[in-house]
């Protein structure tokens, strides 16, 4: 998003009546910039699960496996190195874009980044393990029959036997 915020953020040295617009336009704009941004983002990510993708085949022919074998090493680090270069390039872009703006917009950019970080490694893993529970409680409960049920009341059961392990421990301290 740092490379869409550079369009609208000033630099440090701009007159204090520049950039005045209506808070809806720069509403319209955050969430345009947040939407554009995220698509772009996985583009490369797209392009490396398609180029990674094989199929899994039986081989007789010993040098066919090992030039398959090769040719996906060969993909492998050349995702590995693209995707570096992709990072470092992202750090140095965000990082340029800090240094030439004004406090107030790089405070902008450290909110929405902070905002996005917790959304995606706090709020939406917390949320799918406490919905996962629910769905393990609910199947216990009612009882699914066949191996997912098995499956899900062996993980129900591990789960208790854990919890009564965690209180017999604090009981014993």
């Amino acid at each position: 998003s740092a490379l869409f915020l550079e369009g609208t953020s000033l630099s440090r040295d701009a007159p204090a009546e520049c950039g005045s617009e209506p808070w809806e336009v720069q509403l319209v704009r955050d969430i345009f910039i947040a939407l554009f941004s995220s698509l772009v983002v996985w583009m490369p990510i797209i392009g490396a699960i398609k180029v990674h993708r094989t199929e899994l085949a039986f081989m007789k022919d010993e040098a066919t496996r090992k030039a398959k074998l090769r040719r996906k090493l060969l993909v492998d680090c050349a995702c590995v190195l693209f995707f570096s270069a992709f990072i470092v390039f992202c750090i140095i872009l965000v990082l340029s874009f800090l240094a030439n703006t004004r406090p107030q917009d790089a405070d902008h950019w450290l909110v929405a980044a902070v905002s996005l970080f917790l959304r995606a490694w706090l709020l939406v893993p917390l949320t799918i393990a406490v919905l996962w529970r629910v769905l393990i409680c609910l199947v216990a409960r009612l009882g699914v029959s066949g191996q997912a049920g098995e499956a899900l009341n062996s993980i129900n059961l591990a789960h208790s036997v854990s919890e009564k392990d965690k209180h017999v421990l604090m009981d014993a301290a």
